[in-house]
């Protein structure tokens, strides 16, 4: 499954995955707040996935841009 717009690089498959995931929690829960442990109905981690996410993002230096 892919989102329109999402990037066909091979590097960026991991971080298309967990977005694809995301959006699909998000279409079943209504909302973004998924609980770190877990883990979508294929396997996929994503509760540790998106914990990671907002982790890199508050560690990032404050004068880069969020995208």
């Amino acid at each position: 499954k892919q989102l329109t717009g999402l990037s066909d690089n091979a590097d960026d498959n991991r971080w298309n995955e967990g977005l694809v995931h995301l959006a699909e929690y998000k279409a079943a829960h209504g909302h973004c707040r998924v609980p770190g442990f877990y883990i979508a109905p294929d396997g996929y981690l994503l509760g540790v996935w998106l914990a990671k996410q907002r982790r890199a993002c508050w560690r990032r230096p404050k004068t880069e841009p969020l995208l």
